[in-house]
């Protein structure tokens, strides 16, 4: 709290502090300070550009002068609906946060979508995203892959839908989710590609590796002394065995009937009541589905049982859970991550243990903005041009 002149005296002595003169000094955020002039600079810059100018005591100048900025541009976000462009700039080991116009700063988020300071996790675990169908919502998922910064990213099945792929819908944010999962490999996560029964195709690269990415199967991994069995789970789906044309059709089903609820919510949020999901009425009221849920988790368990697993991992019923089951030969703690058409959740396993994110549970993402750029959907050539773009890495000569 202080009034206007004590926003830029505050900057001004952290900039001319000796510790954090150096890159290696400790890192401190200052948010924020208007400083129009700057951002305009520094978004002619553009990141990792170098900007020198000043900001704040435009208000009340009696405390203390403009601080002079100089630094490297760390990032660059538009459209937040207060500050309408927000710049990180990154002065030794201080980063300013400049804004166009004043923003206050306060929940966990207003420093994660400006690539400050991700959430650490050890292990993430995604499943059916949908990348390219109606129901994909891709814009919570980029929100939720930007504030993590995992060291294992399982990326357990169903990522991009095949079966349901259209050249006509292929939304820009569904790009930036491909753009982002890509980044992931750069940046030393080690990434692991399970496909599941809508990505199928890319099993036939299985055992394709590059450093920080792998396309397998399935994934073990020893945690703390304990295993965990990581695959889709369509292997144990009797439809996806003997019916693989009924399990298209009710797919595409599905899909129409998420085209239905979002018309639904629409409504039903206007008048009040909050959202509604349809599918899983049906599903909750349908003693085949239940029964077809219960057989997969009780099989997928009993296996791991068997083969002395102590987690087993799963997506593709779209049912986020993490119980123990036993059997009368042992235990297993089963999982499963849900998926980001209704459930909007995954897996995160961090210092010894695992737990379930959900994104309506996540104050700080769901209320604020989730994307900056106008939604645009891709032709067939900006589409192959972008993916060929993110899929082809540079190869030693």
């Amino acid at each position: 709290a202080g009034g206007a002149g004590d926003v830029t005296w505050t900057l001004n002595q952290l900039l001319n502090d000796k510790r954090f003169k150096s890159a290696n000094g400790p890192s401190v955020i200052y948010a924020s300070i208007p400083g129009p002039e700057l951002v305009e600079q520094a978004m002619k810059a553009g990141v990792g550009g170098t900007v020198d100018g000043y900001a704040g005591a435009k208000v009340d100048a009696r405390f203390s002068p403009p601080a002079h900025i100089k630094g490297t541009v760390h990032s660059i976000t538009k459209g937040d609906r207060d500050a309408e462009v927000e710049v990180v700039i990154k002065s030794g080991s201080l980063y300013t946060i400049v804004v166009q116009k004043r923003k206050p700063y306060h929940d966990e988020i207003d420093f994660t979508r400006l690539k400050l300071d991700p959430r650490k996790v050890d292990i993430v675990v995604i499943s059916d995203i949908h990348l390219g169908t109606y129901g994909c919502h891709a814009k919570e998922l980029l929100a939720y892959l930007k504030s993590i910064k995992p060291k294992i990213l399982v990326l357990n099945g169903d990522i991009i839908d095949v079966w349901q792929f259209s050249k006509s819908y292929w939304p820009k944010s569904h790009m930036q989710v491909v753009k982002h999962l890509t980044s992931c490999i750069s940046k030393k996560t080690m990434v692991y590609y399970i496909p599941g029964n809508h990505d199928e195709m890319l099993r036939r690269f299985t055992g394709f590796k590059m450093p920080n990415f792998k396309i397998v199967n399935k994934v073990v991994l020893e945690l703390d002394g304990k295993k965990a069995w990581i695959f889709h789970g369509d292997v144990f789906d009797v439809t996806m065995k003997h019916s693989r044309w009924l399990a298209k059709m009710g797919s595409k089903g599905y899909d129409l009937l998420i085209l239905l609820n979002r018309a639904v919510n629409f409504i039903s949020e206007k008048l009040g009541q909050g959202k509604i999901s349809l599918s899983k009425k049906v599903k909750d009221s349908v003693k085949s589905a239940v029964k077809f849920i219960n057989d997969f988790e009780q099989v997928c368990a009993e296996i791991a049982i068997d083969n002395k697993y102590d987690y087993v991992v799963c997506g593709h019923i779209h049912q986020p859970e993490m119980r123990k089951i036993s059997t009368q030969n042992g235990e297993v703690m089963y999982l499963n991550s849900g998926d980001w058409i209704e459930n909007l959740t995954s897996l995160e396993y961090n210092n010894g243990e695992w737990k379930i994110y959900k994104f309506a549970d996540d104050d700080t993402l769901k209320t604020a903005p989730i994307y900056d750029e106008p939604e645009k959907y891709l032709d067939n050539g900006e589409l192959f041009k972008n993916l060929l773009a993110e899929f082809t890495f540079p190869t030693k000569s």
